[in-house]
């Protein structure tokens, strides 16, 4: 007749031997030379970040300076300004400075004098 076993062991798909005494490797805690490690490992992390920006702050640099993007963002940036520059120079009253310039609701500015004689007209 067959020893009986225990019913821990009979349950599906799980085995314990008899002879288990514990995990093979020692204490769990850390030793020193395994703390010391952590600090490669941190280093290594730490060091990959920064490649990777400095690769897409290159590579951005390079998109901006040496392609037709790169043009077209220049020439949006100087019609803008040039544009800036326009609106504040009146055709009847000349150059006005942007703080004196009224927004009217359509969004364009008027100089304050054209303004006030288109109000009192």
């Amino acid at each position: 007749m067959p020893a009986a076993r225990p019913p821990a062991a009979e349950a599906p798909g799980r085995y314990i031997p008899a002879t288990f005494t514990g995990p093979a490797t020692g204490p769990a805690d850390a030793s020193p030379a395994k703390v010391e490690d952590m600090g490669g490992i941190i280093l290594e992390g730490v060091l990959f970040v920064a490649l990777l920006a400095t690769v897409a702050t290159l590579l951005f640099y390079a998109l901006v300076r040496w392609t037709p993007l790169g043009l077209r963002f220049r020439q949006v940036a100087n019609r803008r300004k040039i544009e800036d520059t326009l609106e504040l120079d009146c055709p009847i009253h000349g150059p006005q400075r942007e703080e004196e310039m009224v927004r009217l609701p359509s969004g364009s500015r008027i100089c304050p004098t054209c303004y006030k004689e288109a109000l009192h007209e």
